[in-house]
């Protein structure tokens, strides 16, 4: 069992947040990374640059520790650390365990993930039988491709004095505050809109869409092949594709334009989770950010709505002998994509197999899935921050799915900025100077709300330890023809 899946924070973190009596150790794991030491090491302590993510006073404090300093062992040290870790996980998990099962009647034990478990607390607590349908076979592969997360692009690749504003549980907000398609779902084809008593329906459109050319900053979303695959674009033009009503509705405000051609609607919209995040909401806001429930129920806001996502579609299994791989492939072709082939090193390989035909119900399916919910949800996150992104009064400069990068020239109005009431924006970091190399890859030089001046730098894919990427070396990246190579260790599983 991964213990991430359920508590997705470092053990340091959780440690401290649920109090408990063993607290997560130090470890120089670059010192064990490094090829010129020997596995058998004994000697002075490693070095502070060894450490990661410690501050001095806690590497003083680590060297104190030790009566004789120059008989530092490595492999007592590696195995006390490990024996430590195991132990302060476990009373993470136990107190975890204690708490949900007290406040939800829920044992962890029985749930693989945290949106299982927040899935399985709002089931037993807060839905009514019959108002989700599960949605699999052919309807389910049309609707996913409507799904598509949250919107991140740079518009200026530099900047100086910006605030960065994040919104208060943006999923949350949308999840309580809006109406989603429930009870039976049907399939149509034409232009739904031409027929008024179906034209504020919940459901989701394959469209022709024009989009308007004059707009800075495209808000509406669409999926395109590239020479790295595909990717989501904010594009202008013309295209088609599979859309949420609710963006249908409101992006026509922008100019956008929408043919329908077909589609599925459902034949009631109800507002699912407004309880369920009224509770949550409030457990989290009049607990402390140290409180254990504070995490519990930040995490379970924030859970539940991607587990309706999820394929229902199981995949398959099959172990083989080596030569018998070229007559499988020949005689399932037809049936399944294999998706991973893993030699065992004993004769054998594993195949994963994924079925070809999801236009069919599966028997296999046996998840309470309803990829409509999810996909919806993340559309009103979009069209959320919609509003803002296309204001031209405003000087933005990035957008990631919750946040904005403004000069602090166009601030946003005060009676949009609340950290304490859900949907609100917050002062997240006002930056003296930033750079956007691309989506998710940035950094920048400022404060924090309290004041405390720090270096924020973020590139996704890459583990960047004890900030060891200047702000300079990222800015340089600005100029054509430049580049900076990062190198980070791997690890991998071994069967």
């Amino acid at each position: 069992r991964d213990s991430l899946l359920l508590l997705p924070a470092s053990l340091n973190k959780l440690s401290k947040t649920f109090n408990v009596k063993t607290n997560k150790s130090i470890f120089p794991y670059l010192f064990v990374n490094d090829s010129n030491i020997p596995l058998n090491y004994i000697g002075n302590i490693p070095e502070f640059k060894y450490f990661n993510d410690i501050t001095l006073e806690e590497y003083n404090n680590y060297c104190k520790s030790f009566k004789y300093q120059n008989k530092w062992n490595l492999k007592l040290q590696t195995i006390k650390y490990c024996e430590i870790d195991c132990i302060a996980l476990h009373q993470v998990l136990t107190k975890f365990n204690e708490l949900t099962f007290i406040n939800y009647g829920i044992n962890i034990n029985k749930v693989p993930t945290l949106p299982s478990l927040a899935k399985r607390i709002f089931s037993a607590n807060y839905v009514e039988n019959g108002i989700i349908p599960i949605i699999n076979g052919l309807a389910y592969h049309d609707i996913k491709d409507s799904f598509i997360g949250g919107h991140t692009d740079v518009y200026k690749p530099y900047g100086e004095d910006l605030i960065c504003y994040d919104v208060t549980s943006l999923y949350p907000t949308v999840m309580k505050n809006f109406e989603l398609g429930a009870g039976k779902m049907f399939y149509f084809e034409g232009d739904i809109s031409l027929v008024d008593e179906l034209r504020d329906l919940v459901g989701h459109y394959y469209c022709n869409v024009i989009a308007p050319t004059n707009l800075k900053r495209p808000p509406l979303m669409t999926r395109i092949k590239s020479g790295h695959g595909e990717r989501t674009v904010a594009a202008v033009g013309q295209w088609s594709g599979m859309y949420s009503s609710y963006e249908i509705n409101h992006y026509k405000k922008f100019g956008y334009k929408f043919e329908i051609i077909r589609g599925y609607y459902f034949e009631k919209k109800v507002k699912i989770f407004e309880n369920y995040v009224d509770d949550f909401f409030k457990i989290k806001q009049s607990h402390n950010s140290t409180d254990p429930m504070y995490l519990i129920s930040k995490l379970l806001l924030n859970s539940l709505f991607g587990r309706f996502g999820m394929s229902p579609y199981l995949n398959k299994h099959e172990i083989i002998l080596d030569e018998q791989l070229d007559d499988f492939i020949a005689e399932k072709e037809d049936e399944y994509n294999i998706i991973d082939i893993l030699p065992l090193n004993n004769g054998k390989i594993l195949l994963t197999l994924e079925l070809i035909d999801v236009y069919k119900d599966n028997n296999e399916s046996s998840k309470e899935v309803n990829v409509s919910i999810a996909s919806t949800i993340t559309a009103l996150a979009r069209m959320y921050m919609s509003d803002i992104l296309v204001d031209d009064k405003y000087d933005i400069y990035y957008t990631d799915t919750d946040s904005f990068f403004i000069s602090i020239l166009t601030p946003l109005p005060d009676w949009l900025v609340d950290k304490n009431e859900l949907g609100k924006f917050k002062e997240e970091f006002f930056y003296e100077k930033v750079v956007f190399l691309a989506p998710k890859a940035y950094a920048g030089i400022g404060k924090d709300p309290k004041g405390n001046l720090k270096y924020v730098n973020k590139i996704k894919g890459y583990k960047n330890i004890n900030n060891n990427i200047s702000f300079d070396e990222i800015k340089n990246l600005l100029i054509k023809d430049s580049n900076l190579q990062l190198n980070q260790s791997k690890f991998f599983k071994s069967f």
